[in-house]
This record gives structure tokens, sequence and C-alpha cells, in this order.
């Protein structure tokens, strides 16, 4: 996705030969006027999204990299759930130098790093919910293979 991404910030010729993009140009009617994409749940870590005809209400499912991506092909505006927004925020704390996170926005391997941390500091209720948590990721590889 980053690479993707960045074919489409920098000047690169290439990019209106892309699917998206000449998608995008084969549909005038992609824009924001047309359309909005819509961050509404979360499911087993993975936000659920869906690309909103504002003329029709159709919705219509997308992954979240695709919606980001086409976001920025068609200058989509983006907008998610507050329920949704309120579930992944965290209290900010002035003056404080460390800042909590919803699991899904961690990587495994952070994961598994904090999870060696906790065991060696003895927080074994910290380590048990990152172990379910990395268990509930391997398993969620499991199905797709």
């Amino acid at each position: 996705m980053a690479h993707e991404l960045n074919i489409r910030i920098g000047q690169n010729s290439l990019r209106h030969k892309l699917l998206p993009e000449v998608l995008c140009w084969i549909n005038p009617d992609m824009d924001t006027e047309h359309y909005e994409i819509l961050f509404n749940s979360i499911e087993d870590g993975q936000y659920k999204v869906v690309l909103i005809n504002k003329l029709t209400f159709e919705m219509t499912p997308i992954r979240a990299s695709d919606a980001i991506l086409l976001a920025q092909i068609a200058q989509l505006e983006i907008f998610m759930e507050e329920r949704l927004f309120m579930r992944q925020s965290v209290p900010y704390e002035s003056g404080k130098s460390k800042v909590a996170l919803p699991l899904n926005a961690l990587t495994s391997e952070m994961l598994e790093d904090a999870l060696q941390r906790a065991i060696e500091n003895e927080n074994y209720e910290l380590a048990s919910n990152l172990r379910d948590e990395l268990n509930r990721r391997k398993g969620n590889k499991n199905e797709t293979v």
C-alpha cells in the first residue's frame, strides 16, 4: 500500500495508466459530489469500510487499504462512525511520556516484543491479553490460506 501511495504522491507519469485511475477516469461520477468512504466498524482487528453512493445511498464493501487509495485518487472524503472513533481512541494526558494504543494498531512483531517484556516484568495479565491477540491473528491467517 505504501508503494501504491508513493506512486500517486509523486509526479509519476505511469500512474494515469494504472487500474484505479483508469476506472475513475471512465466513471466521471467517481468524485466527492457522488461518493464518500465510511469506516463503520471493526471486526477481528480489521476495519469494515463501505463506499457510499451519495445519490442512491448504496453501500459497497471495500477493503480499508483500497478505500484509502481510492480516496487519494478520486479526492473522496473519508468518514468514521463516532462509536468506532470512540472505541479506537485513547485519552490524552498532557505531560505523559507514553501513549496507549488500541491493540489492533500494533503489528504482530510489536505485540510479540510487548509480550516478552510483560513476561519479563511478571505482568501476567497483560501477557495473557497480548497472547490472546496474537493467537487471534494467527487464527485469522490460517482461515485465509
